[in-house]
């Protein structure tokens, strides 16, 4: 939430219209990819800020490294369980976007196989 805040502050000091509390609203409402920002401090400051209905991981194959996914999955499994890993691997993408049969199941966060 801090650098939400920061950024919301300083763009009123340059002039913007929109009160610190209407872009931080606007923030709130945006969806956030976490394929390539798996750090515990990454991770922990966007969950104490943004609605983790729109957190998304989008794997970035074959940009991301396995070890991005892996870090997210013993990120959650330490921090906040299987249900926010499924959330995020999953279940959101799936509310917002819908659901079609996989073409190509390369999903590193799923181990190489499709859920």
């Amino acid at each position: 939430a801090l650098i939400g805040f920061r950024i919301a502050s300083v763009a009123a000091l340059c002039g913007c219209p929109l009160s610190v509390e209407d872009m931080m609203r606007d923030f709130k409402s945006f969806y956030y990819d976490v394929a390539l920002a798996t750090d515990s401090v990454q991770l922990t400051a966007l969950l104490g800020f943004a609605d983790h209905d729109k957190i998304l991981y989008g794997s970035d194959v074959p940009y991301a490294p396995t070890a991005m996914a892996a870090a997210l999955k013993s990120y959650c499994a330490e921090t906040h369980g299987e249900e926010l890993l499924k959330r995020i691997s999953r279940e959101n993408s799936t509310a917002l976007f819908g659901t079609k049969d996989c073409i190509k199941p390369s999903c590193s966060l799923h181990g190489g196989r499709c859920v």
